[in-house]
Parts: C-alpha cells; sequence; structure tokens
C-alpha cells in the first residue's frame, strides 16, 4: 500500500471514530446524566459533555439532590477518558480493518473480466489508453 493511500485510510478512520465516538457519548450524557444531576436554565435540548460546568454553575443551574457540582466535574472526567480512549481503539481498528479490507480486494481478482478492468485493458484485453504516436486527425 502507498503511504498517500495509508495516510487517507488513517484520517479517514480517525474522522469517523471521532464522530461517532462523538454521538455515543453526547448521547449517554444527555440521557444518564445531564437532566438527573442538574437542571439547565438555558437548555437547548442537548448537552455536549466536555462543555465546562463552571459556566453552567455561573449561569445558575441547579444542581439535583444528591449531587454536587464536584461529583457532576468527576462523572464528566470519566466520559471524557473514556470518550478518549473509544476514539483511539476504534479509529485503530477502523483503520486496521480498513488495510485488510484493502489488501484483500486489491489481490482479488487474479483473473477474468475485473481483472481486465483494474490493469487498465478493459473487458476486451485491448488497451483503454490510445497509444502516443498516433497520427492526430489534423495530418
Amino acid at each position: 500500500m502507498k503511504l498517500s493511500a495509508a495516510i487517507i485510510l488513517f484520517v479517514v478512520s480517525a474522522w469517523v471514530s471521532l464522530i461517532l465516538s462523538s454521538l455515543i457519548f453526547t448521547v449517554a450524557w444527555n440521557i444518564r446524566i445531564e437532566g438527573r444531576s442538574f437542571h439547565c436554565t438555558d437548555d437547548v435540548g442537548f448537552c455536549f459533555f466536555w462543555q465546562d460546568l463552571h459556566v453552567h454553575e455561573a449561569a445558575g443551574d441547579t444542581v439535583s439532590p444528591g449531587w454536587t457540582w464536584e461529583k457532576i466535574g468527576k462523572v464528566k472526567l470519566t466520559y471524557e477518558v473514556a470518550f478518549l480512549a473509544m476514539w483511539a481503539v476504534s479509529g485503530i481498528l477502523l483503520f486496521v480493518g480498513l488495510r485488510r479490507f484493502h489488501k484483500m480486494v486489491g489481490g482479488f481478482p487474479t483473473h477474468g473480466a475485473l481483472h481486465a478492468e483494474a490493469d487498465g485493458t478493459g473487458l476486451s484485453g485491448v488497451p483503454d489508453v490510445y497509444p502516443t504516436n498516433m497520427p492526430s486527425r489534423e495530418d
């Protein structure tokens, strides 16, 4: 595999796993933490787990019984660490999986119509590209 293809696969893997991890942890934060631990006064329907809790506290958000801002901060830190771990692990697994898939597809097939398309000869076995020494129509 060329270096440029490996870099593209790495970037795609990192981007897809970032979006997936963000979506999963944002939904989990909104379902399990935000509504239960504190009530946001300027709630827009959802909250991102990486938002600064000091902003919530300064805005006058109220803490639910049994919770403190420190306890919410510890849970938030756990979510952040788990998010980073999931992003890294899923990105690596996706990258390895895409590389294996690329190698598997790159080596298959070695004959037949699909091989003819892959090597540039087309289905008829005649090269798809015209030779450069052909006379032009103006001649």
